[in-house]
């Protein structure tokens, strides 16, 4: 899998977790999670 399909399959997984949240709560989580994750993946490579 690419970086573009694992962060597609990613996000949608946690917009099905996170339902319960406004979308505005939903996509800031998402960017802090994924600037996170990613980023070090960048760095280990």
């Amino acid at each position: 899998m690419n970086k573009e399909k694992v962060e597609e399959e990613l996000k949608k997984i946690w917009n099905e977790i996170c339902i319960s949240h406004s979308d505005h709560e939903k996509q800031a989580a998402w960017e802090e999670f994924k600037l996170r994750v990613f980023s070090s993946i960048k760095k280990k490579i």
